[in-house]
């Protein structure tokens, strides 16, 4: 309840809107952030939290954090690795396609022999196949 005032600028009125709540002493947690289509609070992780913190569950809150960061580290590590695979996918692309163009290239020019069959109209339907 402290920290609604202070929370960013795009999100402050969910928070101040929660506290004000738990300061006319109601029990707001379990009714708005159940639900995500009814709760004011858009983040997943934000609702689990504010759910957890007012139910039966909050002496083992530090526990329940815990847990939350280590999963959201291990989920952080393994999208940058998959991220990196990706970059380093993408980045062989344009290799792959220089070095066909130059063997393409380098067939026309070296070894006429070898294309000469596929300039007949029975050597592109060949090609086609």
């Amino acid at each position: 309840m402290a920290t609604a005032d202070l929370s960013p600028a795009p999100i402050r009125p969910a928070p101040q809107q929660l506290a004000a709540q738990l300061r006319a002493g109601s029990h707001p947690a379990t009714p708005c952030c159940s639900s995500p289509s009814r709760s004011p609070i858009r983040v997943p992780t934000c609702r689990l939290l504010a759910l957890l913190a007012f139910t039966s569950r909050a002496q083992r809150l530090g526990d329940l954090l815990q847990a939350l960061a280590e999963s959201t580290r291990e989920e952080v590590s393994l999208r940058l690795r998959i991220e990196t695979s990706r970059a380093s996918v993408a980045e062989r692309g344009p290799h792959r396609g220089r070095l066909l163009r130059g063997v393409r290239r380098g067939l026309a020019v070296l070894a006429r022999s070898y294309s000469r069959p596929f300039g007949s109209a029975e050597g592109q339907v060949v090609l086609l196949a």
